[in-house]
């Protein structure tokens, strides 16, 4: 799983980062609004950690600004505005869930697993079709069977290959 933490607090964001890449996920730190937008757009992430009082861009904005787009990938605030209008105007920016500062990293865990469950995102990169085929996203590999296809092979070649009764 991908994730984007936005926060201008760099022990925090370290704290963050390596707690996240120790569940084996693959976490890029950012530190102002722009910054994150520029990624948000060149990369594909499955979860965005973000602050809402940042330099440049506050979290409230760039959330919003995301969500114009179109985009609906999973958000969350991890912030220290306590006020329930606080609250409110995270989720009126398109967030899915909202932490308050301080928070154990325990809760961050399960705040993230549960929006796993409801956005069906998964840990692995290998993703499993049927019994016959899956394909490995590290590697942009599809495997059907006994042989292997990496994703420049020729669509027609890896058609042939399937049996007619499997593809979909």
């Amino acid at each position: 799983m991908r994730v984007l933490l936005l926060e201008d607090d760099m022990l925090l964001s370290e704290i963050i980062t390596e707690y996240l890449e120790s569940l084996g996920y693959e976490t890029t730190a950012v530190y102002t609004g722009y910054e994150a937008e520029d990624l948000v757009y060149a990369q594909k992430f499955d979860l965005l950690l973000l602050d809402v009082n940042v330099p440049k861009l506050n979290g409230f904005e760039f959330l919003k600004s995301f969500r114009a787009t179109g985009n609906k990938t999973p958000a969350v605030f991890i912030t220290s505005l306590h006020e329930s209008s606080d609250l409110l105007e995270g989720f009126d920016a398109g967030c899915d869930d909202y932490i308050k500062k301080p928070f154990d990293l325990v809760e961050l865990k399960a705040r993230i697993d549960n929006i796993k469950r409801h956005f069906h995102i998964e840990n692995e990169e290998i993703h499993k079709i049927n019994d016959e085929v899956s394909y490995d996203e590290s590697i942009k590999t599809v495997f059907i069977k006994d042989s292997t296809h990496e994703l420049n092979t020729p669509i027609p070649a890896l058609l042939m290959s399937i049996k007619p009764q499997m593809v979909v």
